[in-house]
């Protein structure tokens, strides 16, 4: 329970508490499990392979129902780390333990997605909504194909069905506004954009190195047309040490469009994609090397 409370503020802090209650009792999954989510999901110590190890360590001690649970995670790692075939065999293992069909066509519609499958993915997004159409989940990935494939009005039909359970104590959802703008509904983006910057700006003065925070705003001055302000903050994110596949997928989002074929964002693509190849390759081994792939 500490190593949770710390593991939003205090990553090192986090990991000596999680070793600490693994010193007390070798065989706590839990710890395993929780040790594992802070090396793919706090972005400045992004580490997969020790995700996925830890991961394993869990799965290896527990034989309950949260078994589901954390091959679930396994399933995402290895998207993350771009062996998305992988993610679909795991995701399957996952409908076998838990038979929740909803979760198994998330889990393979986002697969397909990095895959570049659109149709495909919105095949699945459909078939999803035909088996539960008040899914916040999947009337979020619903929106997500429709845009994905550039069909602006289905998209926002969508996120603003999923907009409807949005926490309302939350900032508003920047897909919602670009959803709003490609529609043209300039004044509701324009509402959305500016809290989102104004959010992202207080962020990144508190952790400059909210890498996250720095493409929020380059999506923003993208789709306001400030190539400028857009490239600035694009660079930043690019320092962030290692990338994930759902890192580079950012950059495929349709606010960069006007940018795309410019040599600067080519420039910017080819790093990340260099950092990301990196990583997937040193994971590759390691898994090859353990029997996990």
């Amino acid at each position: 329970m500490r190593g949770n409370y710390y593991s939003t503020n205090n990553f090192a802090r986090a990991i000596d508490e999680y070793d600490l209650a693994l010193r007390l009792n070798p065989n706590s999954w839990e710890a395993y499990y929780q040790k594992a989510y802070l090396f793919y999901n706090v972005e400045n110590n992004v580490d997969l392979i020790k995700a996925f190890e830890y991961l394993n360590k869990a799965s290896l001690l527990n034989r309950g129902s949260e078994l589901a649970d954390i091959k679930y995670e396994i399933a995402r790692v290895c998207r993350h780390s771009g062996f998305c075939d992988k993610s679909k065999e795991v995701a399957l293992e996952v409908f076998k333990l838990d038979g929740d069909s909803i979760r198994y066509l998330i889990m393979v519609f986002t697969a397909e997605l990095y895959l570049g499958n659109n149709e495909k993915a919105l095949e699945l997004a459909k078939k999803g909504y035909e088996i539960d159409s008040t899914n916040i989940r999947i009337l979020q990935i619903l929106a997500e194909a429709y845009r994905t494939i550039g069909s602006w009005e289905e998209s926002l039909k969508y996120q603003k069905k999923y907009d409807y359970y949005w926490p309302k104590s939350s900032p508003p959802d920047f897909n919602l506004g670009y959803a709003y703008l490609k529609n043209g509904y300039k004044k509701e983006a324009e509402e959305i954009f500016n809290i989102l910057m104004k959010n992202s700006e207080n962020y990144i003065k508190i952790n400059p190195k909210a890498f996250i925070a720095y493409f929020q705003l380059a999506e923003i001055y993208a789709s306001k047309g400030n190539k400028e302000k857009a490239y600035e903050n694009l660079k930043s994110f690019g320092q962030m040490p290692k990338f994930t596949s759902w890192n580079l997928r950012l950059l495929s989002y349709h606010c960069f469009d006007n940018m795309r074929e410019e040599p600067e964002f080519k420039k910017i693509v080819r790093e990340m994609e260099a950092k990301f190849q990196a990583e997937h390759e040193r994971i590759r081994k390691w898994l090859e090397e353990n029997k996990m792939l």
